[in-house]
């Protein structure tokens, strides 16, 4: 159905919680029975990659202002999500944030498409109306994956554009139920037009949203921010549509065991000649 300018942009923006990327390896710790990756003393945060798929939502606020009004709904699952995290999405201008919490969800769905087929029952349930637009991020920084914002697409039966770097609505001759799309390429960038409704995969080209003031956060914890569980969902849980196409049936932490070691020498071309013989001996064994 074609939209009016006067008609308000519904956006939503899959955000998820992740422990730290950049803590160290070391830190990190997979459960050899469930295969949860766990970080002692690493903090959880909401993925970077997620935080590329909101800039670019405000960014199309920017653009769409004064003339028409972007009204941006944050979702995310996974196993106990942190309230205070996902008020920081609230902060940087989400209307409003709704969280599936998967900790006692009695349905397995390890992979993309699992992942994919709740979210779009958790979208369904907490939209009493269409939505136009769905951001992703490219990819997320535990899994790499970049096939959940596909996935999604399909299991919507919508169009989907990857490795996006900016947004924007359709011009006048394009029309207002159209987005236009800057799309990163093998050689170079393409310029892309999509109907609505459709899923962007957003990459980290555009950014992260900045540093939110203290004032924004108090005033996120008066904003609409609920949690759910698959219970909640009733009949959209979309557990009768998981259909995961791949198992997990193991997961083990890679040793990252270095050592230093000085090669010295009477000169130069003899310290290489040493040190191509160590070299030597390490790829041998």
């Amino acid at each position: 159905m074609s939209r009016g300018r006067s008609d308000p942009l519904r956006v939503i923006v899959t955000v998820k919680q992740v422990l730290d990327p950049e803590a160290p390896p070391s830190l990190m710790q997979v459960d050899p029975e469930t295969f949860e990756v766990s970080g002692s003393g690493v903090a959880p945060r909401l993925d970077p990659y997620s935080m590329n798929a909101l800039q670019a939502a405000l960014d199309l606020r920017e653009r769409c202002a004064p003339d028409r009004t972007v009204e941006i709904h944050v979702v995310g699952i996974g196993p106990s999500p942190s309230r205070n995290l996902y008020l920081r999405a609230l902060a940087c201008g989400a209307d409003r944030v709704s969280l599936l919490d998967t900790s006692r969800d009695p349905v397995p769905f390890g992979d993309a498409w699992g992942t994919a087929d709740r979210l779009v029952g958790l979208i369904g349930h907490v939209n009493s109306q269409s939505w136009d637009l769905l951001l992703v991020g490219r990819r997320a920084a535990d899994t790499n994956s970049a096939a959940v914002g596909p996935a999604m697409a399909h299991r919507l039966g919508v169009p989907v554009v990857t490795m996006a770097t900016a947004v924007r609505l359709g011009d006048t001759e394009a029309g207002c139920d159209r987005v236009v799309v800057e799309q990163l390429s093998d050689s170079g960038s393409n310029v892309l037009t999509a109907p609505l409704p459709v899923v962007v995969c957003v990459s980290h080209e555009v950014g992260e949203p900045p540093a939110v003031p203290f004032s924004n956060m108090v005033a996120a914890k008066k904003m609409p921010l609920e949690i759910l569980t698959p219970g909640d969902l009733g009949g959209n849980d979309g557990t009768e549509a998981i259909s995961c196409v791949s198992l997990l049936r193991g997961m083990h932490q890679r040793d990252d065991h270095r050592s230093c070691q000085l090669v010295e020498g009477s000169d130069g071309r003899n310290a290489g000649r040493e040190l191509a013989r160590r070299i030597g001996e390490v790829i041998r064994t």
